[in-house]
Order: C-alpha cells, then structure tokens, then sequence
C-alpha cells in the first residue's frame, strides 16, 4: 500500500502526498483516500479548512482523470 495514514486527519494535511501517489499510477488507492476526506465534514478551523478544499480538487482531478466526471463535478459543488 503506497499510502499510509494514522488519521484522517493526518491525511487532509498532507493531500498533496496522495497526488504524488495518483501521478505514479496509484489512481485507484489515491481515489480511495481522496474519497475518505470527501465524507468528512467541513472542518472548522482555518487552515485544515483549506487542507480540506485542496483534497477536495484533487478528488475531482482524480475522477475527471479516470473519466468519472459526474462524481469530479459533485464535489467541486
């Protein structure tokens, strides 16, 4: 497994760790984990906020990438 998160939390902080994955063929297992921050909610605090709209796009990318357009739209709604 490329990726290896303790938290959640600790995945939305490093977002861009998953694109590093997803542009070295890891797209599926780096859809799985993108997804994960999708189901989270919209954090409070300030800068996880952002980490969590940056995990958002790449979420998007990602589907678009893989040709699952719908779902990339639904979550940069």
């Amino acid at each position: 497994m490329l990726f290896c998160y303790r938290s959640i939390e600790c995945m939305m902080l490093c977002p861009w760790n998953l694109l590093q994955g997803i542009r070295q063929g890891e797209m599926a297992e780096g859809i799985v984990h993108l997804e994960r921050i999708a189901n989270l909610e919209e954090p409070e605090e300030k800068s996880s906020k952002a980490h969590y709209y940056d995990g958002l796009v790449l979420l998007s990318s990602a589907l678009y990438n893989v040709g699952r357009k719908a779902e990339a739209v639904k979550h940069l709604h």
